[in-house]
């Protein structure tokens, strides 16, 4: 700003700036000085004015500076914690475990893995015994404690001994049941198309109690750590006590919820029908990272301590970080823009997805069943009938078995070997390394939705409606 200087000069009647007498212009703000001159005072107190006026449009600014950082803090806050803080804490430890003796959930374990550090059956081939519901299945058999349980489309969750196949018990559903059970401490849980998650008895099939989410279930629960996760057709991921069933948490979703939830210690992993992978918080249902995947995933999503891993309808198979989290607003403006510029021919390469790891794409085929992980292998089958080993880290190509029939079912890793079933009704066992088929024997029917390795002993559905038991 131009000095207030006394001496023999002109004075702006706007901003106060001294001129030399014979300027027609201020050389403050260039306003015509003739007629506009004001006295060396007067001058003087408009500069003092204006200096006020600097200082207090600094303080202002830096004002607002200071409560929009205070409003990030507070809402990052929020984000981290806020009402999350006030989540219950499950009443138990209960975990679904399969061992020697159970298979306890659809593919073996929270993390929907499929695979199993055991020794694996040799088959014969020999057909222990079957039962014929009234309906096709969709389902898969569960074990534990000498009984197999299965979930049916007449509308009933049955017990059977896995002795010789006679009912035990059956529990009458108000509709078609499409969950697969999951076992832990005696009690069968399981969503059903009322809307209802049950907790049952498995030794009589009573209830211990229900939990109402108002809309289909065709999710497939996991319990972990004393939680009961399960999504539900009212678009919401459900946590619930497992032994009380009061609600945990809820986690919203925006659309129908119909996948298995994949869980390990930190996060729970579902699909949602608008093709969105979300990964949410385990203990306190908060959303850490979204996926887009663009086709469906029809069956679960797998998960371990780096990836979630999804078999996508399209033929894909798509490992996600799922240890990276998304911030508030992170990919409706970040994302978008980089996109806006990559279609503008501002950056040569589409930017990628938060989270995306990599991605193994077949020559041909769709993919229905789930993946099964192990720690150095992803295996899944495709409509086109081959079957695929993959490397977990880096999703390279390790074999290819072509097994000539549609692979819809999710296959399971025992030890060294992988069991899958296929739509011509054959069941094979391959070496989990090499892929070189060890067996293939016949099943009564086409393979439904995955398998039950217990001992000796293989459990199955198929689509005709056949739950058997094969040695």
């Amino acid at each position: 700003m131009p000095s207030y200087d006394p001496g023999s000069r002109v004075y702006c009647g706007s901003c106060g700036v001294s001129s030399e007498p014979t300027a027609r212009f201020c050389s403050g703000c260039w306003a015509r000085l003739e007629g506009r001159t004001v006295t060396a005072e007067e001058g003087r107190l408009i500069l003092e004015a204006d200096r006020r006026s600097r200082q207090r449009g600094r303080r202002l600014y830096v004002s607002i500076v200071v409560l929009v950082l205070l409003a990030l803090v507070a809402s990052l806050a929020l984000y981290m914690g806020g009402p999350y803080l006030l989540v219950p804490e499950p009443e138990s430890t209960l975990t679904s475990v399969s061992g020697p003796q159970s298979w306890a959930m659809f593919q073996g374990d929270p993390g929907r893995s499929g695979y199993m550090a055991a020794q694996p059956p040799r088959l014969k081939g020999d057909l222990i015994w079957t039962f014929k519901t009234r309906e096709f299945l969709t389902t898969a058999p569960v074990v534990d404690q000498g009984r197999v349980f299965i979930s049916t489309e007449d509308r009933r969750v049955i017990a059977l001994s896995a002795a010789d196949g006679q009912p035990l018990w059956e529990f009458p559903a108000t509709g078609p049941v499409s969950s697969v059970p999951a076992i832990v401490d005696n009690t069968l849980y399981v969503g059903l198309l009322d809307g209802r998650v049950m907790a049952l008895d498995t030794g009589n099939g009573k209830t211990l109690w229900e939990f109402h989410t108002g809309r289909p279930i065709i999710s497939s629960p996991v319990v972990y750590k004393g939680t009961v996760f399960v999504g539900s057709g009212n678009s919401n991921l459900y946590a619930l006590d497992a032994v009380t069933g009061k609600k945990l948490w809820v986690y919203k979703a925006g659309f129908l919820v119909n996948s298995p939830p994949a869980v390990n210690d930190k996060v729970v992993a579902i699909v949602s029908s608008d093709q969105q992978i979300h990964i949410v918080n385990r203990e306190i249902g908060r959303g850490r990272l979204t996926y887009l995947v663009v086709s469906p995933v029809h069956s679960s999503l797998a998960i371990d301590g780096e990836y979630v891993y999804a078999a996508v309808a399209d033929g894909r198979l798509l490992a996600i970080d799922w240890r990276k989290v998304e911030y508030p607003l992170e990919k409706r403006f970040i994302l978008r823009t980089k996109l806006q510029l990559y279609f503008w021919g501002f950056l040569k390469e589409q930017p990628k997805q938060k989270g995306f790891a990599w991605v193994f794409r077949p020559p041909k085929g769709a993919i229905r069943g789930s993946p099964a992980v192990t720690s150095e292998l992803v295996y899944f089958g495709t409509s086109q009938g081959s079957l695929y080993a993959v490397h977990r880290s880096n999703g390279e190509l390790k074999w290819e078995a072509i097994l000539g029939s549609r692979i819809e079912a999710s296959p399971v890793v025992i030890g060294d070997t992988i069991f899958v079933g296929t739509m011509d009704g054959f069941l094979y066992s391959l070496d989990a390394q090499a892929g070189t088929v060890l067996q293939r024997l016949s099943l009564p029917g086409p393979l439904s939705k995955g398998l039950a390795v217990v001992g000796d002993v293989v459990y199955g559905a198929t689509t005709d409606g056949t739950v058997f038991a094969l040695r």
